[in-house]
């Protein structure tokens, strides 16, 4: 799942599209709409839609892959479609900004911009909701990973807003 202001292709198609198949697994990539600058309980539809349909074709549990934004549609496909917890088996998060991030805070400061950066916030209901009473639901393995020299997905210290608790996190 690509990230805001990207497309697919923008995201991936220079390292794991290439990458994942040569090690054996079969890609898929969900656009979501409106280059992901739009709702992003929106556009997590996408990500519910794309999970079913793959879990249905091929009978075996998802991995998904999000970069960015990215890592936030399927955290929200899982938290409030809890039938789609049986069907994933990883959700592997890239530069997230699992708890809202200050650059969108400082962004926002002026009062325009688009609906996923108000709720990429780290006071946006949104990302409130995402993260209350399980940031990690059901049996599914988190995991997390991110850099220190992330210019975006700020903090990172004194507690990196891309940890997710519940989930393996790896700076």
């Amino acid at each position: 799942v690509h990230g805001t202001f990207a497309t697919p292709d923008e995201n991936w198609s220079w390292n794991y599209l290439h990458a994942l198949p040569a090690a054996g697994y079969d890609v898929c990539t969900v656009r979501l709409p409106d280059r992901a600058t739009g709702d992003i309980q929106v556009a997590s539809e996408y990500v519910v839609h794309a999970v079913r349909r793959i879990f249905e074709r091929s009978g075996s549990k998802v991995d998904v892959l999000g970069h960015s934004q990215g890592g936030l549609e399927p955290r929200w496909a899982v938290r409030w479609w809890r039938s789609l917890r049986t069907k994933v088996d990883d959700l592997v998060t890239l530069g997230s900004p699992h708890h809202g991030t200050t650059i969108a805070d400082l962004a926002l400061a002026q009062g325009s911009g688009p609906p996923a950066a108000w709720q990429m916030r780290t006071t946006a209901r949104f990302i409130a909701a995402l993260n209350t009473v399980d940031e990690t639901p059901g049996p599914i393995s988190y995991t997390s990973i991110y850099t220190l020299t992330d210019e975006l997905v700020q903090p990172v210290f004194p507690r990196a807003t891309a940890a997710l608790n519940g989930g393996r996190n790896i700076l």
